[in-house]
């Protein structure tokens, strides 16, 4: 109960920062900017998403291959967020190419240990922590990058169209998503404490 009642504060927290992001002056290209406390925040959601499936697939030695691929694709995932700031210290488009060298060597991990990781999620798919995986994959890497087609605000909104509107509503969902990735991590966390004192 502790824990949800904590979920709702971070959500609550986070709508806030959005709400923030949203009254920052009259500039629409501030508004949900790649250096807003939104996208900066979906980063960190990000990294300590990475780090906290590594940690438990260290220190629970649970899930090995699964969290493997989870977590690097999740770094996949905060690399992409960070395009802009590749685009303006590198080349523009040059995110590709450290997500490709994350991605490739992943492919390789996940074909070479398929069948363990088939074991694996027998498990995984059958826990909580796995619901809330998945509603916030669906609601980040599907429902929000359907959401946020121009074409479909602009038939909505006719002449009154602002992309303004579709940024800030794509970004909400996108980081609803982040956020529950991340409350996945963290009950992760506790389903295998107890699977260890379960089992030993």
């Amino acid at each position: 109960m502790l824990r949800v009642v904590l979920y709702i504060l971070v959500i609550v927290g986070y709508a806030q920062g959005m709400l923030w992001d949203a009254q920052r002056g009259m500039d629409a290209s501030l508004k949900f900017s790649e250096w807003s406390f939104t996208e900066i925040t979906q980063s960190g959601i990000l990294a300590l998403t990475v780090i906290g499936l590594l940690a438990v697939r260290r220190y629970f030695g649970l899930f090995r291959v699964g969290l493997m691929v989870m977590a690097m694709f999740a770094l996949s995932a905060l690399l992409r967020e960070n395009d802009a700031l590749m685009d303006d210290l590198i080349s523009h488009g040059f995110w590709k190419w450290p997500v490709a060298l994350v991605a490739l060597p992943t492919l390789y991990y996940l074909l070479h240990h398929r069948y363990r990781l088939f074991v694996e999620m027998r498990l995984y798919f059958t826990s909580m922590p796995f619901g809330l995986f998945l509603a916030g994959f669906l609601s980040t890497f599907v429902f929000s990058r359907l959401l946020g087609r121009g074409k479909m605000w602009q038939a909505a909104m006719g002449d009154d169209y602002m992309r303004i509107v579709k940024d800030m509503v794509e970004e909400c969902s996108e980081s609803i998503g982040y956020l529950l990735i991340l409350f996945s991590v963290i009950e992760l966390y506790f389903f295998a404490q107890r699977l260890r004192r379960h089992y030993g």
